[in-house]
């Protein structure tokens, strides 16, 4: 009780607890935190723990690295569970490649065709588990999609009008 005291004194914030809820966190922590305002109150404590240690190295990052870390805050909390749940793979399996294997591979790539870059941007875009889902959804009959025109085919006439109808009667 007494250390709490002391630091406080001296402006020191003992770290928060992982279960403090946004308006519980000191004004530093959420100009740091900003981005996942909306967010903060439905993390788990491992995740908020992780966003905290942030928060508490932000005032010593230059504007730059704030700015870069906010965008990339606000970039994460647009995610949906299930797109975090894959970066959170992702990262884990890229940690596991040997840097050495990292560089190799990167050279390698550096050296390919800009068509072929594209190719695999294409193909990673495409196994994206959104895109996945609507072309499920697709294939399941539950989206209707319209179909484009061939190339040098003619478009398809509108259907002729309805043949006009005389107007009824008026009771008097």
């Amino acid at each position: 009780m007494l250390l709490l005291a002391a630091l406080a004194f001296v402006g020191i914030s003992a770290p928060a607890s992982a279960q403090a809820k946004w308006s519980e966190l000191s004004a530093p922590r959420q100009d740091a935190l900003k981005p996942l305002a909306g967010e903060w109150d439905k993390l788990d404590s491992v995740r908020r723990k992780k966003w905290l240690v942030i928060a508490d190295r932000y005032p010593t990052m230059s504007l730059k690295e704030q700015k870069r870390l906010h965008a990339r805050m606000a970039e994460w909390a647009r995610l949906s569970p299930e797109q975090r749940r894959e970066a959170r793979e992702n990262y884990k399996k890229a940690k596991t490649v040997p840097p050495e294997q990292k560089k190799a591979e990167w050279k390698q790539y550096q050296t390919l065709p800009d068509a072929q870059k594209q190719q695999l941007a294409d193909t990673a875009e495409q196994s994206k588990p959104a895109r996945q889902k609507a072309q499920q959804r697709e294939q399941e009959g539950k989206v209707v999609k319209p179909v484009p025109p061939k190339k040098g085919a003619a478009a398809t006439p509108a259907p002729p009008p309805a043949p006009a109808t005389a107007a009824p009667a008026r009771a008097n």
